[in-house]
């Protein structure tokens, strides 16, 4: 073999090398993907409030508030409807992402949940929820004050397995008002309970009530929608981004 075949021989080696090196690299990096930039203000995203949820929820459970928290039904449908979705949470560390005030009961929580006289509405829990959700670093959504939901709207949503947690009452009868009108017109009412409905069918909503812990508990459907409609049809989800 002459000294020029040899050449010739190395010169096509090192480019079949250089050729399959390439390749290599080229497919490494279509593996990868193109990198996503971080976003410094996920947390002013839009929602999009009729959106359904992408991730299934199989099962909703409800936690027990009693003894203990007698008034703390806000917390336990917060860990039930977090514990939907794949974030099982106690509600008792709930309590410390929540704001509260001596009179405000629609942004912050009055009272004590340990005693009798603990309230809050749809806003506050939706801003103690995503306090929660700020905190584990990971911007899976949102909660999201949604009410005045129509029941059109509702209904489908928990028809279609998106939990949401409600105002209802703890007796599944009307709401017993009383007291001073607070922010254009919300009123407390001393029978309040909040639930998550997490299911529909010819039977009626199914509910997950913190005070009946031991199954799902199942309200007629017209029954449900007056009770929730006069607790001033008070509604929150979680959706995703």
């Amino acid at each position: 073999m002459t000294r020029k075949t040899k050449d010739v021989i190395t010169i096509y080696a090192f480019a079949l090398i250089y050729i399959v090196a390439m390749g290599i690299f080229t497919w490494s990096l279509s593996d990868v993907g193109t990198p996503v930039p971080a976003t410094e203000n996920a947390a002013d995203t839009a929602i999009i409030c009729d959106r359904y949820t992408l991730r299934p929820i199989t099962q909703t459970i409800a936690y027990n508030q009693l003894p203990e928290f007698p008034s703390g039904s806000e917390f336990f449908a917060a860990a039930s409807l977090l514990t939907a979705y794949g974030y099982p949470v106690d509600a008792a560390s709930l309590l410390d992402y929540m704001n509260y005030s001596d009179d405000d009961f629609v942004t912050s929580y009055t009272g004590n949940p340990r005693e009798e006289d603990g309230y809050c509405l749809a806003p506050a829990l939706t801003v103690c929820v995503n306090n929660f959700l700020a905190s584990l670093g990971s911007h899976i959504g949102h909660a999201q004050n949604l009410t005045g939901l129509s029941w059109t709207d509702f209904y489908s949503k928990v028809e279609h397995g998106q939990p949401l947690a409600v105002w209802i009452t703890s007796t599944y009868g009307m709401p017993l008002f009383y007291g001073k009108a607070h922010f254009d017109g919300c009123k407390k009412y001393e029978n309040e309970q909040v639930v998550v409905a997490c299911g529909a069918n010819e039977d009626g909503i199914q509910i997950a009530d913190s005070l009946h812990p031991e199954k799902i508990q199942t309200i007629p459907t017209s029954d449900f929608r007056q009770i929730w409609e006069a607790c001033g049809a008070q509604c929150m989800g979680i959706l995703e981004e």
